[in-house]
């Protein structure tokens, strides 16, 4: 789906990216970890095009998104951190419906495409309402929607999760499960850890590379690699490893092994 061939990024004289290199498969889900400054937001920009490569070459479905960037971004949408900068509708549907129509989609199939995205986030009964009125959980659904509705093949979530409360976190990761169960392929950008832990494949960055990767067992299985860049582990890791319990890595498993 996604493959990324030495890419660097610089912001003026400061390198963010050196020369990664990464393949992301057709319904894959990976979680992008990494300290404040690691790299990992721009890494995300550049799987869409928001950004272009100071030097190598992304390609989506085999097309370099610095020469044919507006196909890039039909087939990768990205939700972002603060919902409300998301949101250009007055109300919900047509919030929804704005990127199909600026694509010059029939209304008819503008309509079904609306019904269709809505329904997948569980915010069809919403679809009269003012986005304003929703919580913030409600409103990156909206926002989910809207890129489910241009008919995208992979979402790129940037710290999506980061300005919710818990309830509002835990109805986007339920989005996100339905939609992985479906095939999307998802890239999660994330500092929270139980987040990643939930991924098929966990890459660490750190000082504009990637550092390590693999799954998230085996990623989390090193603490004190993970601690020395800044990062810390998820929260049943932590625990097992005070409680001196291996191959431990979510809540139900450390349930489990207690209950032994």
């Amino acid at each position: 789906m996604i493959e990324v061939q030495g890419l660097s990024y610089s912001y003026g004289d400061r390198l963010a990216l050196d020369a990664i290199d990464l393949k992301i498969a057709d319904g894959e889900f990976v979680a992008i970890i990494g300290a404040n400054g690691s790299g990992k937001s721009t890494l995300a920009k550049n799987l869409n095009g928001l950004l272009l490569p100071s030097a190598g070459r992304v390609l989506v479905d085999g097309i370099d998104t610095a020469i044919d960037v507006w196909t890039v971004r039909s087939k990768v949408g990205m939700v972002f951190q603060n919902p409300d900068n998301q949101i250009v509708g007055a109300i919900v549907e047509d919030d929804v419906a704005f990127g199909p129509e600026n694509l010059g989609v029939e209304s008819a199939e503008i309509g079904r495409r609306v019904d269709e995205a809505l329904s997948i986030v569980g915010m069809l009964e919403y679809r009269e309402f003012s986005p304003y009125k929703l919580s913030g959980g409600q409103k990156q659904r909206v926002a989910i929607a809207g890129v489910l509705a241009m008919r995208t093949k992979c979402i790129v979530f940037d710290e999506a999760t980061a300005m919710l409360d818990p309830i509002g976190r835990a109805e986007v990761l339920e989005t996100i499960d339905r939609l992985r169960a479906e095939g999307m392929t998802i890239v999660m950008i994330t500092h929270f850890m139980d987040e990643a832990a939930r991924a098929d494949r966990v890459v660490v960055m750190n000082g504009g590379k990637i550092v390590r990767e693999g799954k998230p067992r085996e990623v989390f299985s090193d603490v004190r690699f993970l601690e020395k860049i800044g990062l810390e582990v998820p929260t049943a890791v932590e625990l097992a490893r005070r409680l001196k319990l291996k191959n431990v890595l979510t809540i139900e498993e450390l349930e489990q092994r207690l209950r032994r």
